[in-house]
């Protein structure tokens, strides 16, 4: 399996590219600038993207969505955010942005399943930074992975402000729906170094 990260814009957003192999498509997570940062990724290892995950809908997520010119799937209550700077606090920064209007959007609600070859990726509904925030699970032979977005962090959680909720339904998301992993899961989050499970629940100041 191939994954790399890739950090992103100004905000310095953690991108993911996922591929089965070498010559195989890609999934790219949280595309959220530099597009030619990332294509540099993808010529790297010859692959060709299949399709984009957004873990939300803020902007230093999204920002190359369109460029990969393939689906991009988000849950259902994050997709306004692509199309409306105000909701994706592009706006906020002085740069209103919004996906481009070819772009195919697809909704994904929690459960969902996205596939890629070998690749399952299963929909974690981890409201609390945005209403429609997910986490994304994958089990890869015995190692176990979590994509958390801005819902998770090492040693931190997401801002929950912006979306008008409290750290309390944010908290209550990563209990109930990731804490549950193995403490050994590795924890890819959208923004700083990654973590395990085990880790955030024994340390993590915002979990205890």
């Amino acid at each position: 399996m191939i994954l790399e990260c890739i950090k992103v814009g100004q905000l310095e957003a953690n991108c993911y590219v996922l591929a089965e192999s070498a010559g195989s498509g890609a999934v790219i997570i949280d595309p959220g600038s530099e597009f030619k940062k990332i294509r540099k990724v993808l010529s790297k290892h010859n692959l060709s993207p299949a399709f984009v995950i957004n873990t939300h809908g803020h902007v230093d997520h999204i920002g190359s969505d369109a460029e990969f010119k393939v689906p991009v799937y988000i849950h259902k209550l994050d997709a306004p955010m692509l199309k409306d700077p105000e909701l994706n606090f592009s706006s906020f920064f002085g740069a209103p942005f919004s996906v481009g209007q070819d772009a195919e959007i697809l909704a994904v609600n929690d459960g969902d399943y996205l596939e890629l070859g070998k690749i399952k990726l299963r929909v974690i509904h981890t409201p609390g930074h945005s209403p429609g925030g997910i986490s994304l699970y994958l089990e890869d032979g015995a190692k176990k992975i979590l994509f958390t977005g801005d819902s998770l962090f090492s040693g931190s959680i997401g801002r929950t402000d912006l979306a008008g909720l409290r750290d309390a339904d944010l908290v209550k998301s990563i209990k109930e729906k990731l804490l549950v992993f193995p403490s050994e899961t590795i924890v890819y989050p959208g923004h700083g170094p990654g973590s395990t499970i085990g880790d955030e629940a024994r340390n993590n100041p915002f979990l205890l």
